[in-house]
């Protein structure tokens, strides 16, 4: 989207900007913003990736990382150039990267101390644990029509695994 605003508005000081973003100094920060925002998620089409949680981890952190040089190209490019040619400078982006690291810090230690709480389970149990339950509540239902059909004195077919059904 920014190349075609750059490229047909006629505005020659959005195409420099533009194109000091695709070549200038800070060129690497560019083309690994494309590279992970860009041609990262493309590995999604493929569906042994796409179902592969360790995959989609491992490609959700370099989104996150073209993320971050995202913010970096639209803060650090607008502002290394001044309007005097003598205050260019290039831009060591020291803090940034204590941000960048702080957030993946802060990130992965509240990951594990959630994990660590009560209450989490297996995926794979649940499956098992939603088929107990299901089995369960058949037998009760079928106990409990048993039990009314007893009281009222009608005859009941046979229930398989319920003692006393089919007695009058």
């Amino acid at each position: 989207m920014e190349f075609f605003v750059a490229a047909y508005s006629g505005n020659e000081y959005e195409g420099f900007t533009f194109l000091n973003r695709m070549g200038g100094p800070y060129w690497w920060a560019y083309w690994t913003m494309i590279s992970c925002n860009v041609l990262t998620p493309q590995l999604f089409w493929f569906r042994k990736i796409r179902t592969s949680v360790v995959m989609s981890f491992i490609l959700s952190i370099f989104v996150n990382i073209g993320m971050w040089f995202e913010r970096f190209v639209i803060v650090v490019t607008s502002l290394h150039r001044d309007s005097l040619v003598s205050s260019w400078d290039y831009f060591v982006p020291v803090t940034e990267v204590f941000f960048l690291l702080g957030t993946f810090a802060c990130s992965s230690r509240c990951l594990c101390c959630s994990s660590a709480l009560p209450g989490h389970r297996d995926v794979r149990s649940e499956g098992r644990l939603a088929e107990r339950q299901s089995a369960l509540g058949r037998l009760g239902r079928d106990a409990a029509r048993a039990g009314r059909c007893a009281r009222r004195a009608e005859p009941v077919a046979a229930i398989p695994g319920v003692p006393g059904a089919g007695v009058h």
